[in-house]
């Protein structure tokens, strides 16, 4: 058992081993290893608090996959086996008013999805996205067609919404390369099943009701002025402006 372990720590990954990755992942405090051998993540692999989940969940466990093999066991140094079917239909809304539009869309769709504002998301494009998940591109083709056509005839949104199929997490093209040009060691399957089994059950993902989710969405749209938040404020000003002063005493009056 443990020449297994010690094979699978000694993989590598680019410039670095699955151990030695693993190992600075503890030292910074992303991840916990514990005396039976298990690992547990201590850093929230993903975010919802800017997000609207639908109720059907993904087709891969992104948590692990992303959080803990990804960002820790590879060092960022490749992306996982377990992702290499992992493909998303994104909606492009140019304002809150479209964003809140897409929101029955997706419920009806009936796809797995996120809809929300992704402005502390240092590598995401753009304030505003819906993501919908699918296990192949040939699902995502499909289903890119019916949305199209749902977005294409809702009067807030239209043929002017952008809507692309796009492969993985946007991070994994940042430091992998172009999805594209993605590759897979047929090794890694067994390997990251291996790594896998010695993950501590991760938390509960708590998602926020959508109304905790749309006051933050408000206040996004707010701070990077796009007016179309008043369609959900009655008209008003999220917050008051404040005074401002001429730089000319005499034009004062």
């Amino acid at each position: 058992m443990t020449g297994a372990a010690d094979s699978l720590l000694a993989y590598r990954i680019g410039a670095s081993t699955i151990g030695g990755n693993l190992e600075r992942a503890v030292q910074r405090g992303d991840v916990k290893l514990h005396w039976d051998g298990s690992w547990e993540l201590t850093t929230p692999p993903l975010s919802a608090a800017n997000w609207h989940f639908g109720a059907q969940p993904t087709p891969f466990a992104c948590p692990k996959l992303f959080g803990f093999l990804f960002r820790n066991a590879y060092g960022r140094g490749c992306v996982p086996f377990g992702c290499r079917n992992c493909f998303k239909v994104q909606v492009k809304p140019r304002t809150l008013r479209q964003l809140n539009a897409m929101v029955p869309i997706a419920e009806t769709a009936g796809h797995a999805y996120k809809a929300g504002v992704g402005l502390a998301a240092r590598y995401h494009g753009g304030p505003y996205s819906t993501l919908f998940y699918f296990d192949g591109l040939e699902q995502a083709r499909a289903a890119h067609a019916a949305l199209r056509r749902m977005i294409d005839s809702e009067p807030l949104l239209g043929s002017d919404v952008a809507v692309a199929i796009k492969r993985g997490c946007t991070e994994y093209e940042v430091h992998c390369g172009p999805s594209d040009r993605f590759a897979f060691a047929p090794e890694l399957e067994t390997i990251e099943s291996a790594l896998l089994a010695r993950l501590q059950p991760l938390p509960p993902f708590v998602v926020p009701t959508l109304q905790t989710v749309f006051m933050r969405w408000l206040q996004a749209a707010f701070q990077i002025d796009d007016e179309t938040y008043r369609d959900f404020t009655g008209g008003r000003s999220l917050h008051p402006a404040p005074v401002t002063y001429a730089p000319d005493p005499a034009d004062a009056n």
